[in-house]
């Protein structure tokens, strides 16, 4: 496995959300995210979290879209909810196979789930502005990033993976240096 894998793992666990003992992290993420996801579940437990993992199937935004009613895509799972309105914290990888897949939806399905989101979403800012929620969201690199960069795979991992860890000895003593300049 790439060593920078767990080195931006590590970033995203005990930098970007700082997880302590107990404290409920969702991580979500599409399949092919799966050497980040592993590696960033295996952090959160030994950090003393509680994970949830939600893996995402690629196309399945599209299938809905496609197919579903505005009740359909109105509906906000109450999982979800409970997860948004209670957990600790969140930590996302972007992974699209397919950055053009949703180019032909109506956008007008789109805008109905966005509505949809827009309470639960307002929860989530609210919480967060308080820092009773803490979140995260990266890049993992897949082809369809790669060829909208227009680099290929190896160049475009060199690139996400340079941004997040410009000290690969030390990732987090870093950012945490880089917190304090910033202050």
């Amino acid at each position: 496995m790439d060593t920078r894998i767990d080195k931006l793992a590590d970033v995203l666990v005990n930098y970007s959300v700082t997880i302590k003992p107990k404290d409920t992290v969702l991580i979500q993420g599409g399949a092919i995210a799966e050497p980040l996801l592993k590696a960033i579940l295996t952090k959160v437990i030994q950090a003393g979290g509680f994970p949830l993992t939600l893996v995402s199937l690629p196309g399945a935004d599209e299938i809905l879209y496609r197919h579903g009613t505005d009740e359909q895509l109105s509906h906000i799972p109450e999982p979800m909810k409970l997860v948004m309105e209670t957990y600790d914290a969140s930590i996302s990888l972007m992974s699209a196979l397919n950055t053009k897949g949703l180019s032909n939806v109506p956008p007008e399905k789109m805008v109905i789930s966005s509505r949809a989101r827009k309470e639960i979403m307002a929860t989530v800012m609210q919480r967060a502005s308080s820092g009773e929620f803490k979140w995260v969201a990266t890049l993992y690199p897949t082809n369809a990033y790669t060829q909208d960069a227009e680099m290929s795979l190896a160049e475009y991992e060199d690139f996400v993976f340079n941004a997040c860890l410009p000290n690969i000895d030390d990732p987090v003593g870093y950012w945490k240096e880089f917190s304090v300049w910033q202050q």
